[in-house]
């Protein structure tokens, strides 16, 4: 059957067990010719303890590679744990993964390097490389290596020490001063990476001339301490400025080579030596300075989802420097939970490889990404609403904004502090400012709802936009939405209601709450009665505005989008949310909830397939069950059909539950020995993608595995095609699947088509079961059904059984089998064992 190709998942250590049972579960699920990549990172374990949980993880998984690094910090799906062990499991289908250690005792990086190219498969694709011992040279030894060997995308760094120290190890021992590499071999394997270091540079460009080991000793050949208190005192209007670790924190160099690296310094007050962190640079790099910028960071971060957005990706992982994270702490956090739909995990390192532009580098101080795939198809999911929202990030502006505050307060402002306003003016205008209608976009209200708690909200939306957009174009578009704002705002003239761009077709004003509420309402209806149509004689167009008006509430935004839907059918083009309307907005509000619990079960794998036993009634044994859907959420509270599946129709979720669910439970019957049976509704059957995909998964099966599988034809459903539905069927069935019509006597009135289906089973419909046993009319509709079966050789299934009274009367009128209550409710997969044996 078809599988992922890369399925990667991840575990916090808790104890020896919980570890087993969660490799188990993974290798219960796994095709037999796979192989797996465990990187284990504790912050909290000893040498010892680590080593023993590599060798709990090579008792389930014997042929694992595994390779573990202490940690200052591990990140599991998005968020930041100091006091967690990561164990984050890589399963492939076409890549081998081999470990390869090499000492670094007495060896330069060109030895290191050549034996490294030596020793690595010729058909190396990508590595995650390890060092431990403060290794200075990572840089030259990824140059020379890639002298020796074609491009090898890396990932890794220096590893950070936990509270034991820097080390490294497997289920074999402990190497405190090698160079440990996660080799993937093979020719099917794609990566990607992505920096974001948050670092803006500006000024000159200079020159390192003298360098003794870790220590820059001269720039443009004066000496550095000098050259750099010269430097800060310039940027900083500031005299005299000593030289500090702190000030040379908020002022990295950005080395002018490829990928533009960034390197953080200290100062060393005995010495009076400028040193650098995790990287040796030698005499001729060249630099600029460079200060700390939130704003880069998120747009770097925006570059890098803009990218995967169109590159597949099946899993990836973050390797950030404990330096980016000591220099923004704020802004590591927010990029790491940026990520979290895509389940990002990793380790803070103190010197962080990247790829960029086709050379491995390292840098110090950056948050690297690091993405791989085997599929042209499969790609990860990025919440842009995780991207807009940029809480949190206070803290982190705050230096920058007392910096400019400083600045301005200047008489003379340097060159340097110029430049830095100029970058930092762009930087927010690129991230705040809606280019197209030249308002603030929903990034900055959300930035400015922090601060203002504003509780008020009227938001204006142009009717068929859509269609005038389609008709007359984005430019004429754009015009209009500028020009219909300008109006609204000339109405108004209020310079305490603060306006913000919503989207393409909407825009909105807003108040603080001392704003007297009354008059925002007057002000949100003279705006509709003067602005409620505007004309635009250059266009020839006339804008129809529909008002939304919220006050005194929180969540606006929220509040807004359920008065949108809730009128979404209505004429008004004026609404205002009130206890009037609330009950209709808490039905709204409970089907958004469930939209999004709907949203992540796909998105976090928490569909559950439940099992109802069906009851052979020749032979009183279980020999079929049919597969039924539930949904938990992060809770792990359990939901029905009944409270989904509607709304995922609704909102064109329903495919990809069904073809999650699809895919699950083949592969949990897969070498089962009874049947199982699965629902197939209208919508599955008219989707080219789920046909394709039944297919495939078909064609990958065994014989004797399709030969247990029934599909049932959900006939509450419409069938839209009935000769699509039909072709459909025969297709599949030439796999060796059976064939079941759901809910007969509810649907399926048409006997012509049933006997096109040509069905292996009818289902009858619960209504025709219930209290059949008091109902002469139903128990005669009940042997008519028997004997059309027994005419076109169908067997039949009573579903709905609940007592002893149905049972018997099912029995005495020879339907094969038996569904129900009476018997057992649905059942999650592990307790049908259990279930056998009671």
């Amino acid at each position: 059957m078809h599988e992922k190709e890369i399925v990667s998942s991840a575990l916090l250590y808790r104890d020896q067990a919980d570890l087993k049972n969660f490799l188990k579960e993974q290798c219960r699920t796994a095709p037999p010719d796979c192989s797996w990549l465990v990187l284990i990172h504790t912050c909290c374990h000893s040498p010892a303890s680590a080593v023993a949980i590599a060798q709990h993880v090579k008792e389930v998984l014997p042929d694992a590679a595994v390779l573990g690094t202490s940690a200052a910090a591990v990140i599991h799906h998005g968020s930041i744990y100091t006091d967690q062990c990561l164990l984050h499991i890589t399963r492939f289908r076409r890549t081998r993964p081999e470990i390869f250690r090499l000492s670094l005792d007495g060896k330069t990086p060109e030895e290191l390097a050549e034996e490294a190219a030596e020793n690595f498969p010729a058909d190396s694709r990508a590595l995650f490389a390890f060092f431990t011992d403060q290794y200075m040279h990572m840089q030259p030894f990824l140059q020379h290596l890639e002298q020796l060997r074609q491009h090898i995308p890396a990932a890794g760094g220096m590893i950070s020490a936990n509270t034991f120290g820097a080390f490294s190890f497997d289920e074999s021992g402990v190497y405190p001063h090698n160079a440990v590499f996660a080799v993937l071999c093979g020719t099917t394997l794609r990566t990607w990476s992505g920096v974001v270091q948050g670092q803006e540079a500006f000024g000159e460009t200079y020159t390192i001339t003298k360098t003794e080991q870790d220590s820059i000793l001269e720039v443009d050949h004066q000496p550095a301490s000098q050259w750099f208190q010269q430097k800060l005192e310039e940027i900083c209007h500031t005299k005299p400025c000593p030289i500090c670790s702190e000030l040379l924190m908020r002022f990295p160099l950005a080395l002018q080579q490829v990928g533009t690296q960034s390197q953080f310094l200290s100062y060393s007050e005995p010495q009076n030596r400028i040193q650098t962190y995790s990287n040796w640079l030698p005499a001729g790099t060249r630099f600029r300075m460079a200060y700390l910028s939130p704003l880069t960071a998120v747009a770097e971060l925006r570059e890098c989802c803009a990218e995967l957005n169109t590159t597949p990706c099946q899993t990836i992982l973050a390797y950030p420097g404990t330096l980016h994270y000591s220099a923004m702490t704020n802004c590591t956090a927010w990029e790491l939970r940026a990520l979290r739909s895509s389940r990002i995990c990793g380790a803070f390192l103190h010197g962080e490889i990247a790829a960029a532009e086709e050379h491995n580098q390292v840098y110090v101080g950056a948050d690297t990404l690091f993405g791989m795939t085997e599929s042209e198809h499969d790609y990860l999911p990025i919440d842009q609403t995780l991207l807009d929202d940029l809480q949190g990030l206070d803290a982190d502006w705050h230096n920058i904004d007392q910096y400019l505050e400083h600045a301005q307060q200047q008489t003379t402002i340097s060159s340097a502090s110029r430049q830095i306003m100029q970058q930092e003016i762009l930087l927010r205008s690129n991230t705040f400012l809606d280019k197209e209608t030249e308002l603030e976009n929903l990034v900055k209200f959300k930035f400015d709802d922090k601060k203002h708690r504003y509780n008020k909200i009227c938001m204006i939306s142009i009717e068929k936009g859509i269609l005038i957009s389609g008709r007359r174009g984005s430019k004429v578009w754009n015009q209009l939405m500028r020009e219909n704002i300008q109006q609204v705002i000339r109405t108004l003239h209020d310079t305490e209601l603060f306006f913000y761009c919503n989207d393409k077709w909407s825009f909105f004003f807003t108040a603080e709450p001392e704003y007297p509420d009354d008059k925002f309402l007057e002000q949100a209806e003279m705006a509709f009665h003067e602005c409620g149509y505007y004309f635009c004689k250059e266009l020839n167009i006339t804008a129809v505005n529909a008002f939304y008006v919220v006050i005194g509430e929180t969540d606006l935004l929220e509040k807004i989008q359920l008065c949108m839907s809730a009128t979404a059918d209505h004429n008004a083009r004026f609404y205002l949310y009130n206890k009037d309307n609330a009950e209709t907005m808490k039905q709204m509000d409970e089907k958004l909830r469930m939209t999004n619990i709907i949203s992540d079960a796909i998105l976090y794998d928490r569909i559950v397939p439940y099992f109802q036993p069906i009851r052979d009634n020749r032979t009183q044994e279980i020999t079929k069950y049919e597969a039924l859907m539930r949904l938990s959420d992060k809770d792990h509270n359990i939901y029905a059909p009944g409270q989904f599946l509607e709304i995922a129709k609704d909102y064109h979720l329903y495919l990809q539950l069904s073809q999650l669910m699809i895919r699950k439970v083949l592969e949990l019957f897969r070498d089962r020995t009874e049947s199982v049976f699965l629902n197939l509704s209208a919508y599955d059957i008219s989707s080219e993608a789920s046909r394709s995909m039944l297919y495939e998964l078909l064609s990958n099966l065994p014989q004797e595995a399709c030969g247990r599988i029934t599909f049932e034809i959900l006939e509450s459903e419409k069938i839209r095609d009935f000769n699509e539905m039909v072709n459909f069927l025969n297709e599949i069935r030439k796999f060796g699947v059976k064939i079941a019509i759901d809910d007969f006597g509810a649907g399926f009135s048409n006997f012509t088509a049933i006997l096109r289906v040509n069905p292996d089973f009818i289902k009858i419909d619960g209504d025709l079961i219930i209290n059949c046993d008091k109902d002469p009319m139903k128990q005669l509709c009940l042997q008519a059904i028997s004997d059309i079966a027994k005419g076109i050789d169908a067997e039949l299934i009573a579903e709905h059984v609940e007592n002893s009274g149905e049972q018997q009367t099912v029995e005495s009128t020879n339907i094969q089998y038996t569904q129900g209550y009476y018997f057992s409710k649905p059942l999650p997969y592990q307790n049908l064992e259990q279930k056998k044996k009671d």
